[in-house]
């Protein structure tokens, strides 16, 4: 589920799923997808606009336009910031569980 809203013309998205790129040009690469995810471990994420997770439960991982969940993760940082007169939010992530072809129901 995604809320969106505008607070004094900025938008804001509330995210309870995170979508990574596998790999963008203009995002470090630490900072998407990793081609390898394993679980109990933390991962960096970078995203434009102004995004909310949770931090009090699990999300589900999803690659960029895909429909297979990747993993549940929790996110444990976030940050919002300008750069070039654009909102991002950079965050870590720990992965709790990784789909290995099975379903994350």
């Amino acid at each position: 589920m995604k809320i969106a809203l505008e607070i004094e013309g900025i938008p804001i998205k509330l995210e309870e799923r995170l979508e990574l790129d596998m790999y963008n040009p203009n995002i470090p690469r630490d900072m998407c997808l990793p081609e390898n995810l394993e679980e109990g471990k933390f991962y960096n994420f970078h995203i434009k606009g102004w995004n909310i997770f949770p931090l009090s439960k699990p999300i589900n991982l999803f690659s960029k336009g895909e429909t297979n969940q990747l993993a549940s993760i929790d996110i444990t940082e976030q940050t919002t910031f300008l750069l070039a007169g654009n909102v991002h939010t950079l965050g870590k992530y720990y992965t709790r569980k990784v789909a290995k072809n099975e379903s994350m129901d």
